[in-house]
């Protein structure tokens, strides 16, 4: 008896080891898109909780190495429960990255983490135009000791990073603005009269801007408050606002930072953000009042209540990366190329597909492990059942002989 119970136990194990093996490395692929950021050629591994992206690239490697262990592991296994494991793991990445995206629907290279041509920054002469007009130190370092400097060497990502070649202007006027059919306004210094008529005039001859207006800059810089070569802390346009009917609303005191998902499915981290009112129809209001979006004569504007979502430090992973999409926190650069093209249109192209927030890639996780867990499980107990009634079949049918006398 104890001689039967232990064979039932040796055979009921054999049986099993199989099914706890797919399950845990099915644990350990869900798992491997967590880890840290790594980028082997530039090629974005890992890094979901760094850069909120979910695409299948990032666990790509997690995925290969459980392929090799698995195959290490049971090398003699069955090609059907190999099959179901490759099934499984898929589709319940699949789930993950279904559930816990916002929508967007990025191309395939991008889904697959492949640079893609249309937003990656090239320094060819071909590139288009535009002007930029800020107090952010955008073309410099804004540190007061040469040690910070060395700190603050990526203050220029985003002019590195941009498709468009950014060119800073100094004043507004007619001449200086007559070689740019688009410009970038990002929280500028105090304008004069003359150079707000400029600017205004420029736009409805059919000038492409965009404007970053802050009610509460956030960006880090080591000059004192009211030191000439510090950006503006608040926005300093309300008279070009107020000329075309908007009003930028005061921003709450803390100036936190706010991860934002727009109706697009791309991703802006703001700090110190607002909102406009607006007065007349020239304008209209998107994403709850973020943006505004104007058609002035035969020109178009947009607007955004944040300048610091330009910050790499908000949206840039590794420093050393700036150009690589995949290793980017928020679609900044992405969308402000978009909008310089066109104003007006909300179909910007971002980097890669994006978690919506913490809760739904919780939610989504769960879903993917239970749906991966059910699949193996199911899965293994059906192959068994299937084996041990192929073996039944052929014990009642009982050996076969043959006939091997050629006199017979």
């Amino acid at each position: 008896m104890p001689e039967a119970a232990f064979e039932g136990a040796r055979k009921w194990s054999a049986g099993l080891w199989p099914t706890l093996y797919c399950l845990g490395l099915l644990f350990l692929v869900l798992f491997s898109g967590f880890l840290p950021l790594y980028l082997p050629g530039g090629w974005a591994v890992a890094g979901v909780i760094e850069t909120g992206q979910a695409q299948p690239a990032r666990w790509a490697l997690g995925y290969m190495l459980g392929l090799l262990a698995l195959a290490l592991l049971l090398r003699r296994m069955q090609a059907l429960r190999f099959t179901l494991w490759l099934a499984a793991t898929g589709t319940a990445g699949s789930i993950l990255i279904f559930c816990a995206g916002a929508g967007a629907s990025p191309s395939w290279r991008t889904y697959l983490g492949w640079p893609d041509a249309a937003v990656s920054p090239t320094r060819s002469a071909k590139r288009p135009v535009a002007g930029v007009m800020s107090a952010l130190p955008l073309f410099w370092t804004a540190a007061a000791s040469p040690g910070a400097l060395l700190d603050r060497a990526r203050d220029q990502a985003f002019v590195d990073t941009s498709s468009f070649d950014l060119r800073a202007i100094d004043h507004l006027d007619t001449a200086s603005l007559a070689g740019f059919d688009t410009l970038l306004l990002a929280q500028p210094r105090l304008l004069q009269p003359a150079e707000l008529v400029a600017l205004d005039a420029w736009v409805r001859k059919g000038g492409r801007l965009v404007v970053l207006a802050d009610p509460l800059l956030v960006w880090p810089g080591d000059w004192p408050i009211g030191d000439p070569r510090r950006p503006p802390l608040t926005s300093l346009l309300d008279p070009l606002l107020a000329h075309w009917g908007l009003e930028l609303e005061a921003a709450g005191a803390s100036g936190n930072i706010d991860r934002r998902v727009l109706k697009n499915g791309a991703v802006l981290m703001l700090a110190g953000a607002s909102r406009f009112t607006i007065a007349h129809k020239e304008c209209a209001l998107r994403e709850n009042g973020l943006v505004a979006v104007c058609k002035l004569g035969r020109g178009r504007v947009r607007l955004i209540a944040d300048a610091d979502m330009i910050d790499d430090r908000l949206w840039l992973v590794h420093g050393d990366a700036a150009r690589v999409p995949a290793a980017t926190a928020a679609d900044a650069v992405a969308l402000i190329d978009g909008w310089l093209l066109d104003p007006t249109a909300d179909k910007a192209v971002w980097p890669i597909n994006r978690v919506r927030d913490d809760a739904a890639l919780l939610s989504a996780t769960r879903w993917a492990l239970l749906f991966g867990v059910g699949w193996i499980g199911m899965g293994m107990f059906a192959l068994r059942t299937w084996e041990r009634r192929g073996k039944s079949g052929k014990m009642m049918r009982g050996p076969t002989h043959r006939q091997d006398d050629p006199g017979t």
